[in-house]
């Protein structure tokens, strides 16, 4: 639709004229009101909506985000002992004990802690993992027994010649974590023809301390009696130090040395010295403590008079039968070399017995 036409104008000044129909053009076709006013709302919709489809919703995934950044957030505070200082943590008297707090089984026994603005807000975070995690039992170790075993030998003969001998001990030790005590009685009788060939009542006790690996310190008591040596009574008193030359699991080497009193009634003729005990003790277990071989070795001069000496050793073998019963056969051997008048010198021992372990 044509709406009109331009004017031919033209200035006075400069007297100039156009023709006709030169700048003459269509109008573009009027829209109404109300259809302004849809087009205008319906692009507002369309707007709205792109809008609000990026608008952040926070869904549980997002829940689960930001709950975990918190608690990030928050590792600091675990770990920094400093922040106990804080006077808004003056509350939670438990915390000062829980220097891990990630670690820790008991959380809920700070009940203050939720009262602390600053961590107010991530109580639910700490505690949550914390108690849902099951607590680790601590078994105790078992606690150190005496181990004992029995021996028991026994040989009789009847026809020729009438002998009886019996011979019996009982052993028993205790190991701590630095100590290690042991306990020994022994006895031997025999007789040949009804007179007695052997009357023998031995005992000791020792206690090692260890203050290091190898090296330990001990006290000892020994008593013996030995009717055949015309020997009424010895006693000796030793202390000293030892050290562990070999200590595995199933081989073991010990020197010990130290200082002792004997007292000792031989013959008829009573005498206290001092005396100066050298020692070793060797023990090694085969096959899982199913056998075993062992040897004890003392030598006790008296300090005044070196010639004169006490020398005790020993020396066996044991080898499982039964469960709890065990072989044993050794040697014994006492040597003095300043024996009652008319006695020997020494006397040797050789036993095979049968041993119950408990």
């Amino acid at each position: 639709m044509q709406i009109g036409q331009a004017e031919y104008f033209y200035r006075d000044s400069d007297n100039l004229s156009l023709p006709e129909g030169l700048f003459s053009f269509d109008a573009p076709p009027v829209m109404s009101v109300t259809k302004c006013f849809a087009v205008l709302f319906w692009g507002w919709l369309v707007f709205a909506n792109c809008a609000l489809a990026q608008t952040p919703v926070v869904g549980p995934t997002n829940y689960v985000t930001v709950f975990f950044t918190n608690y990030i957030s928050v590792t600091n505070f675990v770990t920094i002992t400093n922040f106990i200082s804080t006077t808004n943590l003056v509350t939670a008297t438990n915390l000062a004990t829980t220097t891990n707090l990630a670690t820790t089984t008991n959380l809920a026994t700070t009940t203050n802690l939720a009262t602390v603005n600053h961590v107010g807000s991530v109580t639910n975070v700490l505690v949550r993992p914390i108690l849902g995690k099951a607590a680790v039992a601590v078994v105790p170790p078992p606690k150190p027994k005496w181990n004992s075993m029995l021996t028991f030998g026994v040989t009789l003969t009847r026809g020729n010649s009438d002998s009886l001998l019996t011979t019996t001990k009982i052993v028993s030790d205790k190991k701590l974590v630095n100590d290690h005590f042991q306990l020994e009685a022994d006895a031997a009788y025999g007789s040949a023809s009804g007179v007695a060939n052997s009357e023998l009542f031995h005992g000791f006790g020792q206690w090692d301390h260890l203050f290091s690996t190898n090296w330990y310190d001990y006290l000892r008591f020994d008593g013996v009696h030995d009717g055949i040596a015309e020997v009424k009574y010895r006693f000796t008193f030793t202390s000293g130090l030892g050290y562990y030359l070999i200590k595995d699991t199933n081989t073991t080497l010990a020197l010990e040395s130290g200082p002792g009193i004997v007292a000792e009634r031989l013959g008829d003729e009573n005498d206290t010295y001092a005396t100066l005990r050298i020692a070793d003790r060797f023990e090694h277990k085969f096959n899982h403590d199913a056998s075993r071989v062992w040897e004890n070795f003392e030598i006790l001069p008296q300090i005044n008079q070196p010639s004169v000496y006490i020398i005790n050793a020993e020396i066996g073998v044991e080898s499982s039968i039964y469960k709890a019963l065990d072989l044993q056969v050794y040697m014994d051997d006492s040597y003095n070399s300043q024996p009652a008048s008319g006695l020997l010198r020494n006397d040797v021992k050789l036993v095979s017995a049968v041993t119950y372990k408990f």
